[in-house]
């Protein structure tokens, strides 16, 4: 199954806080095959924000908007703008990320980051790994609360993982990654 990486609620937060302050925000992402940011547009919607009905008898509301521009894993999410990682979790099967910005009112949630695991797949100390060659990133179960995202771009090397988080670095694969939570548009 192809991983979607998604982006839920980013653009709605952006409208909001451009109204607020006047400020825009600007959604974008690193293609997987490229070096050069791209801007998310409106054809790259593949799952709106609001109601849904699933027949027979099931609804529900989509609390995001869902982004896929090139029917490819391993885009590269880029932030709108500053901020802090405050929550990497996983709700039921699917992981988000919240990051708060800098001036503490703009709040930016991610999800669908990786295929979709059951807690019987994904244990607590288990590494999971997916991404096309060359932009492969694992996600590390640290207590079933907390998680850490490694990205193993040979040539940007990191981990994110919530600023409650008390680790400096992670090794996976023999390979020692700074772990951080600040977030930039650039990363």
């Amino acid at each position: 199954m192809k991983t979607i990486f998604t982006i839920c609620f980013a653009l709605l937060a952006a409208l909001i806080s451009e109204a607020q302050t006047g400020e825009p925000f600007i959604l974008r992402y690193l293609p997987y095959n490229g070096t050069n940011p791209a801007q998310y547009s409106i054809s790259h919607i593949i799952s709106d924000y609001g109601p849904r009905n699933v027949p027979p008898t099931m609804t529900y509301w989509h609390r995001g908007i869902d982004y896929q521009p090139n029917q490819q894993r391993g885009n590269k999410i880029l932030s709108p703008c500053n901020g802090t990682i405050r929550r990497i979790r996983k709700h039921r099967q699917m992981f988000y990320m919240v990051v708060e910005g800098d001036d503490g009112e703009r709040h930016f949630g991610y999800a669908h980051l990786f295929r979709n695991l059951s807690e019987d797949e994904f244990k607590v100390g288990d590494f999971w790994e997916e991404g096309p060659a060359g932009r492969e990133m694992a996600i590390y179960n640290l207590d079933d609360q907390e998680y850490i995202i490694i990205n193993m771009d040979p040539t940007d090397p990191y981990a994110l993982a919530a600023s409650s988080v008390t680790l400096n670095t992670i090794t996976y694969k023999g390979v020692c990654y700074n772990i951080r939570s600040d977030i930039t548009p650039e990363i």
